[in-house]
């Protein structure tokens, strides 16, 4: 029970297309061993998407580009009230229920192991090992970027989602969706 506890609990924090890339590991022809100790981390940046979350864009796909379309707009005429016309349809579009997306990026500074098998012959394929066959750690450095949805609580305040890992290294090249 506890392996399928930490299954749920991963599958939960990873958001789908970044836990796409680890479920199609086949063990049958890889083992992995990897050990993660995180020694400190640095805020990077943040941003705020207005009006709609990656929710949204998955039920609607021609939400996704939406702001930039704004951008070009207003580049473009320089129009503040076609900007405001454009904003006006697009929180219609997404259903004007205040929900917003704040995204994250964090890097964390790690002591790690990572060697990987082949599960037939129990060769060494990828990382190191000393000669006694103990996992060599090495520090480096992950960037994380995370994604919470919120929406309109009682009273004006905000109603807190919870985060999800939506990237780690670009390997999602961001994992874009807005």
């Amino acid at each position: 029970a506890d392996m399928e506890e930490t299954n749920a609990l991963v599958e939960a924090m990873l958001e789908e297309d970044l836990l796409a890339l680890y479920k199609n590991i086949d063990p049958t022809n890889i083992q992995i061993k990897f050990k993660m100790k995180p020694l400190s981390w640095h805020f990077e940046s943040a941003f705020l998407v207005p009006m709609f979350t990656r929710d949204h864009v998955k039920r609607d796909p021609s939400l996704k580009g939406a702001y930039q379309e704004i951008e070009t707009e207003f580049v473009e005429s320089g129009s503040v009230a076609k900007v405001r016309e454009m904003g006006e349809k697009l929180n219609k579009q997404a259903g004007g229920g205040g929900m917003r997306a704040l995204i994250a990026e964090v890097s964390v500074d790690c002591l790690e192991s990572l060697q990987i098998y082949d599960a037939e012959t129990g060769e060494l394929i990828q990382g190191t090992v000393d000669e006694d066959g103990t996992a060599k750690e090495k520090e480096v450095q992950h960037l994380v970027r995370m994604e919470m949805a919120t929406s309109r609580g009682p009273e004006g305040g905000r109603l807190l989602g919870s985060w999800q890992v939506i990237d780690i290294d670009d390997m999602l090249e961001g994992n874009v969706w807005h």
